[in-house]
């Protein structure tokens, strides 16, 4: 039996698992026979065998002996033994590669606690759990819980195993692939390059790993746009692959696969489609086609791709596909069935979301699946339905769009920690999550018997189906007590579609909103009103909508601003640049008009005619958040002289505003200049001083005492609380921006974005952050937001004025005592009242440039 096992390995390593399988099959029933079905060889040979069937991607089988591996040594060995952990890991990896996330996670961290408990914190097997959570983390997008991990783990392997050990070095490659993923190249490339140098030295120029780490460099370099590195490096792991394992083995196969899809990229299409001929890759061949335009031949590629992983069950790959024949179908304007390859990915990708940790899903929808990116499902999808034109498409097509910044913005709410929701909703979200898993797991269970049909226990699928639908039950009965007692609660649970109807009627007939969703080459725009809606493409992308907000928010620059320290500024598309000379900045905005007129014709004029002359709600999709729409210019007039705008961060956010609407009784809370390490602002006690007078309750608190303390114990028993002080939007980590208090004994005066969500804001009638980048956020994948006017609105407040860039410290001071003035004393609305104080200020002598006033913004609550 001993020498069948070893046979099959040899030849499992080799590549060759045609010849592994016969060795492996025959090495298992003399070792039931012989030892016994529990015994801890029989388990091995199920476990070597649950690793041949995932290798050739046979989940299912690969599970049922893996499951059989863990039986035996579970009951032979104790749940808490080393060996345990290791077959309870390989079901983990299992389940990591079929997308099942969530039970891998699960399983991960049991993984982890019994080998923390049985080997200690500091050993080998342990670093390895803790990678393997950050690699899983990194697949999730979770970068924040998966840097930690790998962290982690390196740390452990330096410490224990040494620098120069080929552990040590698959740390390094894990993390400088993280870094990859966030789009980090400057650190991903050190990390890379250092799993490099430790694999040559220990483990020769020629073997898999070191080919590994040519291969990384190679991906890396190819997303710098770097092609002949890439191609260098890829090269040289093609090489090495080649002769140290064959050309026939899987390394050998992906390694061609990843040199055809950079060829893809650079536009060599029969160079890329040469190489997936070779290695058989249906899939790489499908997306040749389509870069060829030949939807026919592409959409037979997809179909023969897709019967081999329905088979395998391999969740990535099975939405690629899906995307990859919804864009063939599309090609072949048969658009019905584009719909439904399309719907199919979504299908399979939200089956993933439900069991995701909600950490992980802000950011899910910016990944990739296979070559494609996630998101472009739901803009095929959008753009089928608008092609496809039946009855209610503008409806619809919105509903889908939508459907993306509700589930990601909404969810956001689940995933900020126990700081910002009270223990009954904390016990009713972790609940929530494991009833989601129980029916994912009964799911799961329920078609892989499916798929043994008559070769399944008999009885046991009517058995699965009784408990899954059981367990369905109790979950929709659970989901309406939640609505019952906490709509917003259960809305962050359920994400349901928007109801587009109900939004109509809380418009009156002099309101409009215009909601834009930016694709990667087009962006569309609904207008609706109370009777109608409406939808119109734009022929630009998001590379060229990046580049126009660019263009509009770098010239309003200021050295003069309420910043800690305006040395650095970021564009919308990340970059950092050096702080402007004053020389720079009048040349900047002197070109200013001509990219606010640009930004009309290309945002707002294909939708004017059916907007009108009203008050406007936008809701932005991507760049477009960072915008600043009062600054458009139609060749005459600037667009707040013909708005009120008020801005949303999604549809499916309005009706919580409205629901949150509180009546105004006067008590007003502001914080001045508090003492920080930042530059005293000169004029923000002279503005507080000037609108107090608009309230008869007032607490001011000034320098010293205007501490992140007061505000978490005032804050609650005020209508409009106001902040005139410094801020600061952290792009990299958007759950770090905050506003710069005093601080003293009990906080640190810094009040971060995911400490505001744990603020009681529901008394408040109107949030004035007078500081500056506080209505910026980080935008993820869909169109979630995470930021400082995100933080408030969830925290209670239906209104945020805000700011889109660094503010200048003495025309703030006029433009929000005028404010106040039209909105305290003249009674009008908060938009109303902000344009016409952005008017009182661009009439004022040396303050005529948008930058003095179209930095602030009114987000949330229109009336």
């Amino acid at each position: 039996a001993e020498s069948y096992n070893n046979l099959g390995m040899l030849y499992d390593s080799l590549g060759d698992y045609g010849g592994a399988e016969p060795m492996m099959e025959k090495s298992l029933p003399i070792r039931t026979e012989v030892l016994g079905e529990k015994h801890p060889d029989t388990a091995n040979s199920y476990n070597n065998l649950g690793a041949l069937y995932k290798a050739v991607g046979d989940y299912a089988k690969a599970e049922l002996m893996y499951q059989k591996a863990l039986a035996i040594v579970r009951e032979f060995l104790g749940e808490k033994h080393p060996n345990t952990a290791t077959t309870y890991n390989n079901l983990g990896v299992l389940y990591d590669s079929m997308g099942y996330y969530a039970k891998a996670e699960l399983i991960y961290q049991k993984v982890l606690a019994i080998r923390q408990e049985v080997l200690g914190e500091k050993h080998p097997d342990t670093a390895t759990s803790y990678g393997s959570l950050g690699v899983l983390y990194d697949s999730l997008g979770d970068y924040a819980g998966a840097e930690p991990m790998m962290e982690k783990s390196l740390t452990i392997r330096k410490e224990v195993l040494g620098e120069k050990h080929p552990y040590t070095a698959n740390s390094y490659n894990n993390l400088g692939m993280l870094y990859y993923s966030m789009g980090d190249y400057a650190r991903a490339e050190p990390m890379i390059q250092k799993a490099l140098a430790i694999r040559k030295q220990v483990l020769g120029e020629k073997h898999p790993d070191t080919a590994q780490s040519y291969n990384n460099l190679g991906v890396l370099y190819q997303a710098m746009g770097d092609y002949a590195r890439a191609e260098q490096m890829m090269q040289k792991d093609l090489a090495i692959v080649r002769e140290v394992v064959g050309e026939k083995h899987p390394d050998t196969t992906g390694s061609y696969n990843n040199l055809g899809a950079l060829y893809l990229a650079q536009g060599k299409v029969d160079k890329a489609l040469a190489i997936f001929r070779q290695t058989s890759s249906t899939s790489g061949i499908g997306h040749c086609y389509l870069a060829k335009g030949d939807y026919k031949e592409a959409l037979v590629q997809f179909e023969e791709s897709l019967s081999y992983l329905t088979a395998s069950g391999e969740k990535e790959f099975l939405i690629a596909n899906y995307i990859g024949l919804g864009l063939s179908y599309e090609g072949l304007k048969q658009y019905g069935n584009a719909r439904k390859e399309f719907e199919q990915a979504i299908e399979v990708m939200e089956g993933q979301w439900a069991t995701m940790p909600f950490a992980a899903r802000r950011t899910f929808l910016e990944g990739k699946a296979g070559n494609l990116a996630r998101l472009d499902a739901y803009e095929g999808l959008v753009r089928v339905i608008i092609q496809e034109k039946r009855q209610g498409y503008e409806r619809e097509s919105l509903e889908v769009a939508e459907r993306v910044k509700s589930r990601t913005l909404l969810e956001m709410l689940a995933a900020r920690g126990p700081e910002g929701i009270g223990k009954q909703d904390q016990e009713i979200l972790a609940r929530d999550r494991q009833m989601q898993i129980e029916i994912a797991g009964l799911a799961m269970t329920s078609n892989k018997l499916r798929e043994l049909g008559t070769k399944a226990p008999t009885g046991r699928l009517a058995e699965v189906e009784r408990e899954l639908n059981k367990a369905r039950d109790a979950y929709e009965q659970f989901i309406n007590e939640v609505k019952l007692k906490n709509v917003e609660a259960a809305a962050l649970i359920t994400t349901e579609t928007v109801d587009v109807a109900q939004i109509q009627k809380l418009l009156d007939s002099s309101t409009a909103i215009v909601e834009y969703f930016t694709t990667k080459d087009k962006t569309y725009a609904w207008v609706i009103t109370r009777d109608r809606i409406t939808v119109s493409e734009i022929d630009i992308g998001n590379k060229a909508v990046i580049a126009m907000v660019d263009g509009m928010i770098l010239p309003n620059m200021s050295n003069q601003s309420r910043r800690p320290a305006p040395k650095m500024i970021l564009s919308t598309g990340g970059e950092i640049l050096k702080d402007a000379s004053e020389a720079e900045r009048k040349k900047n905005r002197e070109r200013f008009l001509n990219v606010a007129q640009e930004a009309y014709r290309a945002f707002f004029k294909p939708i004017a005619g059916q907007v009108g002359e009203k008050n406007l709600i936008v809701v932005p999709h991507g760049a477009l958040h960072k915008t600043p729409f009062s600054a458009m210019h139609d060749g005459e007039r600037f667009l707040m002289e013909r708005y009120g705008l008020s801005f949303s961060p999604s549809l499916s956010v309005l009706p919580h505003v409205v629901k949150k609407r509180s009546k105004n009784e006067g008590r007003f809370l502001a914080f001045a200049d508090p003492v920080t390490e930042a530059v005293p602002l000169g004029f923000a006690e002279m503005e507080v001083k000037s609108i107090q007078g608009f309230f008869p309750k007032k607490e001011v608190y000034a320098r010293d005492q205007a501490t992140e303390t007061k505000v978490r114990e005032r804050a609650a028993s005020h209508d409009v609380i106001h902040f005139a002080c410094h801020g600061e939007f952290n792009d990299k980590q958007p759950m770090q921006s905050g506003l710069l208090l005093a601080r003293d004994g009990k906080n640190d005066g810094y009040l971060q974005v995911h400490e505001i969500f744990g603020i009681d804001l529901r008394n408040a009638n109107l949030v004035c952050l007078s500081a500056c980048e506080t209505g910026l956020s980080k935008v993820f994948g869909g169109d979630d937001m995470v930021g400082l006017s995100r933080g408030f609105i969830y925290a209670g407040t239906p209104s945020l004025m805000a700011t889109l860039w660094q503010v200048d410290d003495q025309s703030t001071s006029i433009l929000i005592q005028a404010f106040y003035d039209n909105w305290q004393k003249k009674g009008m609305s908060k938009p109303e009242a902000l344009r016409q104080a952005q008017m009182t200020v661009r009439s004022m002598k040396g303050y005529e440039h948008p930058f003095y006033w179209a930095g602030f913004v009114m987000i949330g609550d229109w009336m």
